[in-house]
């Protein structure tokens, strides 16, 4: 049997793509009920997208 071992950047890559899933699953199930509730629903989907683009690395 030929054993692969799990290199550094796999493992990185493999850990920042469960890191985006759990905080859109996040986002989506604990923030966007709770800003709706406050701002409605127009506005807390603005907010709720700038705040999550600062949070993931995708707005700097």
């Amino acid at each position: 049997m030929e054993t692969e071992v799990l290199d550094f950047k796999l493992a990185l890559l493999t850990l920042l793509a469960g890191n985006l899933l759990v905080s859109t699953r996040y986002i989506l199930t604990h923030r966007l009920p709770y800003y709706s509730g406050i701002f409605g629903p127009g506005l807390s989907l603005k907010i709720i997208s700038v705040s999550a683009g600062y949070a993931l690395g995708l707005l700097s």
